[in-house]
């Protein structure tokens, strides 16, 4: 059942993404309605699966596959929430084929590395659901930045045919950047912060380049806001600050268990 279930969400993802692919190559506007009902229809259908990987009754399995399918689906499940104020739907369609991958990827064996849910205090749990969050909505940014960086460089090619013919307009697409960038950066604190409390050691072998990545990550994320809201910065430097910060965190968590998951053991 639950095989089903990842199998029907992951194509309406991908249908998702083909559907609007196919908008921006024609210059059609997309059904936003409709592919939002799709979209909640599709991320209903992920939770069952999704939680089923995740939690075995007495323990998280936090392996990598299963992380990345929390990501993402928390990613769409933020941008549903942000479309009722900002029109995300593009953004959502086009981490349509991204999220369907990481679904795919929940039906491939992987590591056992249960952590028991007595090893878990609240404080910890705090720190790990701050951390997915984080990254949640700063995969969001990442996403909407390269959209954006697209959508301005066509802009000054004078093409306003295509993608940008159904885009909204280049100042709204970086105030929704700027807001999924505010939002990572204070979850991506906080959880950071929770993890000096919380964890045991962070600087301990498994965890130093983990945490000093993370920091860096954050070191430029904080220097992008500062320079956009007191030195103007937007366009491509702050499309470009957006990309090393997300390959510093990508780095941090992604690069470090696939050493630990599929190398080290």
């Amino acid at each position: 059942m639950f095989d089903s279930l990842i199998v029907i969400s992951a194509a309406i993802f991908i249908s998702l993404g083909w559907s609007q692919l196919r908008a921006l190559k024609h210059g059609k506007p997309r059904h936003a309605k409709l592919g939002t009902t799709s979209l909640l229809i599709a991320c209903l259908l992920a939770m069952p699966p999704l939680l089923a990987a995740l939690y075995d009754g007495y323990a998280l399995r936090l392996e990598l596959l299963n992380v990345l399918a929390l990501i993402m689906i928390s990613s769409q499940w933020a941008l549903l929430i942000a479309s009722v104020r900002q029109p995300t739907q593009g953004l959502s369609f086009a981490l349509g084929p991204i999220t369907a991958l990481a679904l795919f990827g929940l039906l491939l064996p992987g590591q056992d590395l249960a952590t028991p849910l007595s090893d878990l205090t609240p404080g910890l749990m705090a720190h790990i659901l701050l951390s997915v969050l984080a990254y949640s909505f700063l995969t969001s940014a990442a996403i909407q930045a390269m959209l954006t960086a697209i959508q301005n460089r066509q802009l000054r090619q004078h093409n306003v045919t295509g993608f940008s013919s159904v885009m909204p307009p280049l100042q709204t697409m970086e105030a929704i950047l700027f807001s999924f960038l505010w939002a990572g950066f204070i979850i991506l604190s906080a959880g950071i912060a929770t993890g000096f409390v919380y964890v045991d050691d962070l600087f301990a072998q498994h965890l130093a380049h983990k945490t000093v990545l993370s920091i860096l990550a954050w070191c430029f994320y904080a220097g992008l806001l500062v320079g956009h809201y007191a030195l103007g910065w937007r366009g491509q430097r702050a499309t470009t600050l957006s990309f090393v910060g997300y390959g510093l965190l990508l780095l941090a968590y992604v690069g470090s268990q696939l050493v630990l998951e599929y190398l080290v053991s």
